[in-house]
């Protein structure tokens, strides 16, 4: 198995629609997609490609000329499979565009599609401030054939190889996904529920302790108020 470690810096949600089927009888078919940028997890993991770039992460967050770097990739995950089984799970390498109208630096992108009901959970854990920082992907690997992504030097198995020299092997795919959370740092939506629960009460409560306090208060200045009268006469 062959895994890559990494950090996700943003997220964002997007949906669309469009119609499909013959022109008679056309359906809507709703989109939804999850996106998140990511770079690589601390400065040691890492992808060096064959011609010389690295997928790595840098300290400012930008590339180096004499070195060339892609600092940042981009994941996006498609909710619901293909009926036929063969859903997109692939990371592929995109290479530099450079022309009058249009130019794009060299790029990474994984794409992943998974089932309606673990998309909703992930979407709703976003939703509640508990989304993932980390993610890790994994790829297929076998001894018996010859794979473009291989380890590096490390013993600990943070470089990785990819040899992009073939078309073909621009697209690698992806066995596995996994995502963690530190639900220390982000609370649940539970957690959050419970503390605006409780600031509630105790602020319904200090009201209630200040009319309580006010209608004594009311009844003592009457009390004063009475015997004084009274002693008057």
């Amino acid at each position: 198995m062959t895994s890559v470690n990494l950090e996700i810096v943003n997220s964002g949600y997007s949906a669309s629609e469009r119609l499909d089927g013959d022109g008679k009888s056309d359906f809507p078919i709703i989109l939804e997609r999850i996106t998140f940028t990511i770079r690589p997890l601390g400065f040691f993991e890492s992808i060096e490609l064959s011609s010389g770039t690295i997928f790595k992460r840098t300290q400012n967050g930008v590339g180096n000329e004499q070195s060339p770097e892609i600092p940042e990739a981009s994941l996006t995950l498609y909710r619901g499979l293909e009926p036929d089984g063969q859903s997109t799970r692939i990371m592929s390498y995109h290479e530099a565009i450079s022309g009058i109208d249009y130019s794009a630096p060299e790029t990474i992108s994984f794409r992943y599609q998974m089932s309606e009901d673990l998309f909703d959970r992930l979407l709703c854990a976003l939703q509640s401030g508990c989304g993932p920082q980390k993610v890790q992907v994994e790829f297929p690997f076998d001894l018996r054939q010859k794979s473009a992504l291989t380890y590096g030097w490390r013993p600990d198995g943070s470089i990785k190889k990819w040899n992009i020299t073939e078309q073909e092997d621009r697209h690698q795919d992806i066995k596995a996904i996994e995502f963690l959370t530190d639900y220390e740092k982000f609370p649940c939506a539970e957690e959050i529920s419970s503390k605006k629960t409780s600031q509630h009460k105790f602020a319904k409560g200090n009201n209630e302790d200040i009319q309580r306090t006010l209608k004594y208060i009311s009844i003592g200045v009457l009390l004063i108020v009475g015997l004084l009268a009274f002693g008057l006469r």
